[in-house]
């Protein structure tokens, strides 16, 4: 059996869960224009893949960068752009850009099958 020393210590820490410096900006902007801390939290979180936690909004607070009105658009923008079906998001990258435009060109052409009106008289 090991000794409990081996144990204490030899599992790698989690470096997903902490607050970028973008989203640190990103949050102190918010924090500035009077949103609440969940709400923050609630914006930085979607499309993360490790959730964040109010304590790393707190931590924003002392953070001297703040996002422009430009950079708080496109935030804005990219976060409401999630497909929380489907977990894509278009802004995101190519990948999930050409994904989400074969899911719509999929979903036309099953509709177009089906539409009795579209049909060719055969």
């Amino acid at each position: 059996m090991k000794k409990i020393r081996k144990y204490v210590g030899s599992q790698k820490k989690n470096h997903k869960g902490n607050i970028t410096s973008e989203e640190k900006k990103i949050a102190k902007a918010l924090l500035d224009k009077g949103l609440r801390q969940q709400d923050i939290t609630y914006l930085l979180n979607i499309g993360r893949e490790t959730t964040l936690n109010n304590a790393r909004i707190g931590e924003a607070r002392n953070y001297t960068k703040k996002a422009t009105e430009k950079e708080l658009e496109q935030f804005e923008i990219k976060q409401q752009s999630w497909d929380f079906k489907t977990q894509l998001n278009p802004y995101l990258n190519e990948i999930h850009l050409m994904v989400f435009r074969s899911r719509q060109t999929m979903l036309s052409a099953i509709q177009s099958f089906n539409n009795p009106l579209g049909a060719c008289n055969l």
